[in-house]
């Protein structure tokens, strides 16, 4: 072999080491330096449904790409409600809707051979319970009150909700399915009265509302300004002023010594409380008066004299019947003297109504008759149809009427006159009330 085919053959030699140590070289670096790459590499947060996911508050995609060069690679959770769905070289991670008041977190692992693992930190916000109520705040009811007299809306993302009252028995409450009513009863006070209204769902934060009920507005009467108008035998001295009353006025007595010993006229009022009463008879012009001797409140009507049609006020005399207090032992009753017969209320038009009660200002067997204001004129007997013929007969030739009977004592009876078909035409009816 000759010089120049020694050295060709030196040079193929040596290129051939080389590639040699070249192969062997770029093995070493693929066991030596193992790649894992998760992309995008970054901690996310699940918003509470677990639909929308963000990275330091930019909306980000819960799909992750993974590129290893260690051949297989793994991805792993440790919480129930995170989940995983593995696809090719990527996964999904979803999660389910947090329905606790607290956020939760969990750690994404993805491992692939020698390589170094990669780690993704996931967190879910706590669910943000909502509760509104509408109307809210302070809510005012009018002194009337009424069944289901305000309505409130509840709009809450919670399942479950409740509402309670702070206890009061004049307020129930009425639950429905997104909303609640409110009854109340009617407030006969002065005064207003409050309530307070705790609408609650699971993990949200109560609702308060604040009720207030007004009460009602009252004509006061100051006993002080009461002059004495006349002074009578049997009564004393009768305390009168002169006023304008509508019906269902609500009436208030002041500085009245012993207050809680007075009685009212039940005829004309209704007592709410001690020196405290509705007026019950239709609008007009009455004389307010007080009776200390007797411990009586009563009225009398002025200018109400009965008209031919039926329109007006009666009066009634008789013995075994009185005021609403216990008869004058004497007299019997109010007697039959024109001044000192006692009124009937006028209710409507041509209905005049007086009450008693029995045994205390009406005996049984009581005898008694009603006539006009002006003059001592009745009726006829002839024309007066007997509404109650059980419990109310006619004397005969008489215009006396006599309740026969037994009453029961305590019981409240009412006299009704009804003069629709004109005052010579009356219906006259006895009944306990």
């Amino acid at each position: 072999m000759n010089r120049s085919n020694l050295k060709l053959l030196a040079a193929l030699l040596a290129a051939a080491v080389a590639v040699f140590n070249f192969s062997c070289t770029d093995k070493e670096t693929d066991a030596d330096h193992p790649l894992l790459t998760v992309i995008p590499s970054v901690d996310i947060e699940f918003e509470t449904k677990g639909i929308f996911a963000f990275s330091n508050g930019i909306p980000i995609s819960t799909v992750f790409d993974v590129e290893t060069n260690q051949g297989s690679w793994e991805v792993n959770k440790t919480e129930a409600w995170l989940h995983i769905d593995k696809v090719n070289d990527s996964f999904t991670l979803s999660a389910d809707p947090n329905t606790t008041p607290t956020s939760r977190s969990d750690e994404v692992t993805v491992t692939s051979g020698k390589a170094a693992p990669v780690k993704i930190r996931v967190q879910q916000a706590a669910k943000l319970s909502t509760l509104t109520v509408f109307p809210s705040g302070l809510v005012t009811i009018a002194p009337e009150g009424g069944s289901d007299v305000k309505t409130f809306t509840v709009n809450t993302n919670e399942d479950e909700w409740s509402v309670v009252s702070s206890g009061e028995s004049w307020l129930t409450i009425n639950k429905l399915a997104n909303k609640f009513t409110l009854s109340v009863t009617e407030n006969l006070m002065d005064r207003a009265r409050m309530a307070e209204i705790t609408v609650s769902a699971t993990n949200a934060i109560d609702v308060k509302i604040q009720i207030t009920q007004e009460g009602h507005e009252y004509t006061v009467i100051d006993f002080n300004e009461m002059p004495v108008a006349s002074t009578h035998g049997r009564y004393g001295d009768v305390h009168q002023l002169d006023l304008e009353f509508a019906q269902g006025d609500f009436v208030k007595v002041i500085n009245v010594p012993n207050i809680d010993e007075w009685l009212i006229d039940l005829t004309f009022f209704d007592k709410i409380a001690d020196g405290m009463f509705i007026f019950l008879p239709m609008d007009g012009r009455y004389s307010f008066r007080a009776y200390p001797k007797e411990k009586l409140f009563s009225v009398n009507p002025i200018d109400d004299d009965m008209q031919p049609d039926g329109s007006g006020g009666l009066w009634v005399k008789g013995t075994g019947v009185d005021r609403q207090q216990p008869f004058d032992p004497v007299n019997d009753g109010v007697g039959w003297a024109t001044a000192d017969r006692i009124p009937m209320a006028r209710m409507s038009e041509k209905v005049n109504r007086m009450i008693f009660v029995g045994g205390v200002s009406m005996r049984s067997n009581a005898m008694m008759y009603y006539h006009y204001q002006d003059g001592d004129y009745a009726p006829s007997l002839d024309n007066i149809s007997n509404g109650s013929p059980d419990l109310l007969w006619f004397w005969e030739d008489s215009r006396d009427f006599i309740f026969s009977g037994q009453l029961e004592t305590g019981e409240i009876y009412e006299l009704i006159v009804d003069t629709s078909a004109g005052r010579d035409n009356p219906v006259v009816t006895f009944k306990k009330k």
